[in-house]
């Protein structure tokens, strides 16, 4: 060991003492990032390096240019690391989020005294429930039914609000296809709507075409599946919903086929279809409702 050691110098230079104390050079930062495993434990930004290794979307100012959905563990780091890049988003842009205006969401499993820390933590005191976000809830439970009763008492409200007696056939028809069946037609584009739902809706409209209210009954003359059909096939050319919904819903698995490198179609293919196509893929679980 002593022969061993005595080629070894005694003291440490100024060259290598310049070599171990100089900065880290990018590369060799991405190849110690590259030999870590995907799952260990995230750095104090709360990424873990799988982030990195697969890459990460550019995100550009039209991110932040309305509302953004945040998402995180609840756990004091993640909180932390939310906070400070607001803040750095904040000094880079010269823009302030209005935490009055923001609001926070919390799973189920989450304590009640981790929920009070992160709200403490991100200064927001505003905990949100079935908020809407771009005119679509946040947060969809496990009644469906419930989540989406907004968009049958807007129909019911605009129905409601129009002067049945002075209005002609031809006149009902107009505001059934023009607005009352187009009230839900953003929400059946993102979203598989409650059957049983559809069905009242469907109910609604059917009963202000024959003229019938609350207080009285009157004869439907004819199925409203068949008014649904084009006036050529001897209906009325009326929409469908639950038909309608299913035909938005393939527009946009026809979005997804011809456009497979958005952002959208990485997303998904990578939580429901990573080793098969679109259409072979299944639900798998705990799915998103969307």
């Amino acid at each position: 060991m002593d022969s061993d050691l005595s080629g070894v110098e005694r003291c440490v230079t100024d060259e290598m003492n310049a070599s171990l104390m100089q900065d880290f050079h990018p590369l060799e930062v991405c190849e110690a990032l590259f030999q870590m495993h995907p799952s260990k434990s995230p750095g104090p930004d709360g990424m873990s390096a799988l982030f990195f290794q697969k890459g990460s979307p550019t995100i550009s100012y039209l991110f932040f240019a309305d509302d953004s959905l945040l998402f995180g563990k609840a756990t004091k780091v993640e909180g932390r690391a939310i906070r400070d890049i607001l803040s750095q988003y904040e000094v880079v842009s010269s823009q302030k989020v209005n935490l009055d205006k923001s609001s926070i969401f919390f799973s189920q499993n989450t304590a009640p005294n981790q929920q009070a820390i992160l709200r403490d933590i991100l200064s927001i005191s505003q905990e949100g429930n079935h908020g809407k976000y771009l005119g679509l809830p946040t947060l969809i439970g496990k009644s469906k039914k419930e989540v989406f009763s907004i968009l049958k008492e807007r129909v019911w409200k605009k129905l409601q609000g129009w002067k049945e007696k002075l209005l002609s056939q031809a006149g009902k028809e107009v505001l059934i296809k023009a607005v009352a069946q187009a009230i839900p037609t953003y929400a059946m584009s993102c979203f598989k709507l409650p059957l049983a739902l559809c069905e009242e809706m469907k109910a609604m409209i059917s009963n202000f075409w024959w003229g019938q209210k609350a207080s009285e009954r009157k004869i439907h003359w004819l199925k409203w599946d068949l008014l649904c059909f084009s006036k050529k096939d001897g209906g009325l050319g009326f929409r469908d919903f639950s038909t309608f919904n299913n035909a938005l819903l393939a527009k946009q698995v026809w979005r997804l086929f011809t456009n497979e490198d958005s952002l959208i179609f990485r997303l998904l293919k990578a939580r429901y279809f990573p080793y098969c196509n679109l259409l072979s893929s299944c639900l798998g679980t705990n799915p998103s409702f969307s």
